[in-house]
């Protein structure tokens, strides 16, 4: 009997932390400047905006990636529920309807 506690417990852990780990809790917009062009060492006015997605993991650990939706995104092939996208390779899931920036929502989205 305590066997199958320990089973059940640990089987029903494994399986929410594999469905819940790609629920990102914040995007952050992150604007960098480029101040010296790398062909002609110049200075630009140049700016590019890059994404920061947090999670949590199953330890409840913040993770962090810092992306260019416009480059590091790629859609989700798989059958994962909560999963629509891959970051760098690392699969995510925020509700469409949540992301207000139209370009965005594009970029992760499609």
């Amino acid at each position: 009997v305590g066997g199958t506690a320990t089973a059940a417990a640990c089987g029903s852990t494994v399986l929410v932390h594999y469905l819940f780990t790609p629920y990102v809790h914040t995007l952050e917009r992150i604007h960098v400047n480029r101040a010296i062009d790398e062909t002609t060492s110049e200075p630009t006015s140049n700016q590019k905006n890059l994404i920061k997605a947090t999670w949590r993991n199953l330890f409840v650990m913040k993770q962090e990636t810092i992306f260019d939706p416009s480059i590091d995104v790629t859609p989700y092939d798989g059958n994962r529920p909560f999963c629509n996208f891959f970051v760098k390779g690392i699969p995510l899931y925020v509700h469409p309807e949540l992301v207000m920036d139209d370009t965005v929502r594009k970029n992760l989205l499609g």
